[in-house]
């Protein structure tokens, strides 16, 4: 269909630049109108057949991960408190050591995927 209008398209710009050729153009025009419509419903219908198969994922539900993923901040925040109060006090200065020594690795993985979403979102 993209190809077929991307023809009619070609051929009446052709004509329209033709002056021979001024007599064919209220029916180029009108076949690149339909040649136009038949693209649009072919991309319609595939959308239709990718989002029925679970492929096709709409902007909006890709943006919404950033927010459902945000809790996860918290989550990591109070992970570290709450294994520190598990620990004997004399403990925890040396937990507290090697949670925060392993923060760069987790925050560089968050970054990561926060690159990887955005990249999936339009511009």
């Amino acid at each position: 269909a993209w190809a077929a209008w991307q023809g009619m398209n070609g051929l009446l710009n052709g004509a329209l630049k033709d002056p021979g050729k001024q007599d064919i153009i209220p029916a180029l025009a009108r076949a690149t109108r339909e040649a136009r419509k038949q693209w649009e419903d072919a991309t319609k219908h595939r959308e239709a057949l990718l989002r029925a198969a679970g492929l096709w994922i709409p902007v909006e539900r890709v943006m919404a991960i950033r927010t459902h993923l945000k809790p996860l901040g918290s989550v990591i925040e109070k992970l570290e408190v709450t294994i520190a109060g598990r620990l004997t006090p004399e403990n925890r200065h040396e937990f507290y050591q090697a949670f925060e020594a392993a923060m760069p690795e987790w925050n560089a993985g968050i970054r990561k995927m926060d690159e990887y979403i955005t990249s999936l979102l339009p511009c």
